[in-house]
């Protein structure tokens, strides 16, 4: 295993308190971020003040230490590492590995996914720029729920999509436990149920714009969300497909559906911000592209009201055997 690459090693020490900051990037199993790092602000006694860590990450994530104990954290940073290290990976062996004569990356089917891999990354530092803007330590977050249940519940997904797509690219040597393939799957998994099930988060993502435009007496979905700062231009892209009447006694499957909508529009706005800041503008434009036709797959799912009914005493009559006809031969 290559050693850990420093990227930042410093300690100040300043009125009686002391600042100790190492990032390392890192291809230890114990760190599925990439990053092993710690930033420290405690006294000169000893005593810790405020410490960000993932000593534990593989068992409990990313942690927030203070004085009163020690507490579990979501923010898109935990992505970040974990999205570049996929998106490397999977350049790389698209330009190796060599298929009918030509690298993969010269596939279009390839090309689609690492473009889809590329749209996680550049929506995950959209996120991480929006995040350290409007979550400061000293600023109450608690009329910001739309916005963490979007950012948990989205990254967590593109994590997941992310590993799924590096592990079809790189085939049976990325199913083993030992690659990066293989373990980004496993790894990134549990996020997308803990720390709240995102199937639940997207349900409290429509509950609350729902509960928004009851109070606006607005029932059209795009005039809402046209008048609102975190969705007003990202939506645009979706004039005409969002420009319906709400029904506010959605069934509880269709909430989630709308969630998913409603968070990659916002993520989405994230996205156009990030790029109004000089972000490469070719990066901008195939994460927006690629949102676009992932929420207009969603819209089809969500205007499909018809529900499979779950057949609980299925076993009678349910084996094929019993329908299998004797040769004749």
């Amino acid at each position: 295993m290559a050693s850990p690459t420093t990227i930042a090693d410093w300690k100040d020490v300043e009125d009686g308190y002391v600042v100790d900051v190492t990032i390392r990037q890192t291809a230890d199993e114990q760190y599925p971020s990439g990053c092993d790092y710690s930033l420290h602000l405690g006294t000169l006694g000893g005593d810790t003040i405020l410490r960000y860590d993932n000593a534990h990450e593989r068992s409990k994530g990313h942690e927030r230490h203070a004085g009163d104990g020690v507490e579990r954290i979501e923010f898109p940073g935990m992505g970040m590492g974990f999205l570049k290290r996929l998106l490397d990976e999977a350049i790389q062996h698209a330009r190796e590995r060599v298929v009918g004569g030509k690298p993969l990356i010269r596939y279009d089917q390839v090309k689609r996914r690492i473009a889809h891999i590329q749209a996680a990354y550049t929506a995950c530092s959209a996120m991480c720029l929006h995040t350290s803007e409007n979550a400061n330590l000293d600023e109450n977050l608690a009329g910001k729920a739309l916005e963490a249940n979007t950012i948990k519940s989205v990254v967590t997904d593109l994590m997941q999509n992310a590993s799924q797509s590096l592990l079809q690219l790189t085939g049976g040597k990325g199913y083993r436990l030992d690659h990066v393939a293989g373990r980004s799957v496993v790894d990134s998994r549990p996020f997308q149920i803990f720390e709240g099930s995102n199937d639940v988060l997207y349900q409290q993502i429509t509950e609350s714009v729902l509960k928004s435009m009851r109070q606006a007496k607005e029932t059209n979905l795009y005039e809402f969300l046209k008048s609102q700062d975190l969705s007003h231009r990202a939506v645009d892209y979706f004039e005409d497909t969002l420009d319906f009447e709400v029904d506010f006694s959605l069934p509880q499957r269709k909430m989630v559906d709308l969630g998913r909508i409603l968070g990659r529009v916002l993520t989405m706005e994230m996205v156009i911000e990030l790029g109004d800041r000089g972000f490469r503008s070719d990066l901008v434009a195939n994460c927006l592209d690629a949102f676009r036709s992932r929420v207009d797959g969603m819209l089809t799912s969500y205007r499909d009201f018809s529900l499979p009914g779950a057949i609980e005493d299925y076993v009678d009559g349910s084996s094929w055997l019993d329908y299998v006809q004797p040769s004749t031969s």
